[in-house]
Parts: C-alpha cells; structure tokens; sequence
C-alpha cells in the first residue's frame, strides 16, 4: 500500500515527457484530482485504463438507454470533472474533456448529443465556465439527461441560476457575452429568447416547477446517491 507521496516525482517526471517511468504503455492523459490527504494530485491515464473505463460506461450507458427511453429524446449534460482555474491550460485541454475517456467513435456520436460544448472548459476562470455552462443549459429546451458524480455540484447549477438570474436572461436574449465575461471570447454565447422570457417570469424559488419549466423533457438526472451524498440527492430528487 502507498500514497501520493510515494510516486508524484516519477508521474511529474513522466508528464513532462522526459520518459516514461510508470507503464510500458503510453500515457494518454493525466487528471487533476484533489482529496481530503493532500493536495492536487495528477492521476495517469494509460489505454488500457481507458479500455476499462470504456467497457464500464458502455452497458451501464446501454442499461440507462434502455431503463430510460425518454433520454433518447433530447440533448445530454455530463459534468464528470471540473478543472480548477489555477490549473486551466496547463497542459492540455483533454484534461477538461470528459469524452476523451471514451474511443474517438463513441466521442463523435456523444458529442452530438451534448447540450454544453467542450469548448467552456477552455475558459480563463471555473466561474467564466460554470456561468457559460449555466447559460447553455437554461437555453437548452429539449435537455433529457444530466450526468454528475455529485450531487451538490448539480444543486450549486441551480443556485448559480438563481444568483445570475439578470445576466442569463440578457445572454440569452442578445446571443453575447457581457464585456465582463472576456475569458468566453473564443465560444459563441447561446440565443433563445423564449427561454430568456421564462427564466425572467421565475420567481427565484429553487423548485421541481422551476427545472420543469426550464427543462419540460428532463427524463433522468444520474449522481452519487449513497453515504455523505444521501442528502443532497434526495434534495436534488
């Protein structure tokens, strides 16, 4: 048994590209990722590791299709990893990219469906992309499936809403990002006025008549529902 501690010199050593310490399979990616024992901590990513992740995902994604059939009906939002802004652009952007989990196949179909574009995640800051991430989901009609390992993060979505209420509704309406938002000048910022109007009659409560107003084909919200997470999900629920 060993910690972090024990191989973050060979990982950093193998990241900088100056050889490849930890397998005699190439490292396809590294993911930030951060616990209660250290700080950041950069976890190798090799094809294998990706083919096991990829034989996991698709029949649990086959089961979901089958189970819920209305998610066929829609567009989709994963949010598996969220890059903290101190570490944005620091390597590569495939660290931002949750389809890059998958073969370059699947990532073509999935990419298809998803109603939030890669893109944000080249954002200067976490909040430029949490706000853009917001803006493209209220605009978003027909979204049908939301995917997050936590459920707190889901809820802090739909207080985000809620405290940018006025800025969402003027993005939506102009199809522009505000000058204050300079870090999103490389994606297009989304237009539905009809979903702008609804967001601006809302009231500001936090409630199952606010997402279904928003979001009226919302089949399934897939997170952690166990141990410390209980509450949240059932609040998220």
């Amino acid at each position: 048994i060993s910690d972090y501690d024990v191989w973050h010199e060979q990982i950093e050593r193998q990241q900088a590209g100056r050889e490849n310490v930890l397998s005699n399979i190439k490292c396809e990616r590294y993911q930030p990722t951060s616990g209660s024992t250290s700080k950041m901590k950069w976890i190798p990513y090799n094809q294998a590791f990706l083919d096991e992740l990829d034989q996991a995902i698709s029949p649990w994604m086959a089961d979901l299709y089958r189970q819920f059939p209305e998610i066929k009906q829609g567009k989709h939002y994963w949010s598996l990893s969220w890059v903290p802004s101190d570490l944005r652009n620091k390597l590569t952007s495939s660290i931002n990219d949750d389809l890059q989990l998958l073969p370059w196949w699947k990532r073509l179909f999935m990419s298809g469906t998803m109603a939030v574009p890669e893109a944000i995640s080249l954002a200067n800051t976490s909040e430029e992309s949490s706000i853009a991430t917001a803006c493209y989901l209220v605009a978003c009609r027909d979204l049908s499936f939301i995917s997050v390992w936590s459920p707190t993060f889901a809820l802090s979505l739909l207080q985000l809403i809620k405290d940018k209420q006025p800025l969402i509704v003027e993005v939506l309406n102009s199809g522009q990002w505000p000058e204050t938002l300079s870090g999103l000048s490389h994606l297009s910022a989304p237009k539905n006025p009809d979903a702008a109007k609804s967001l601006d009659a809302w009231d500001g409560e936090l409630s199952a008549k606010m997402t279904s107003m928003l979001w009226p084909k919302l089949g399934l919200i897939s997170a952690w529902d166990t141990s410390s997470s209980k509450i949240w999900a059932n609040k998220l629920r």
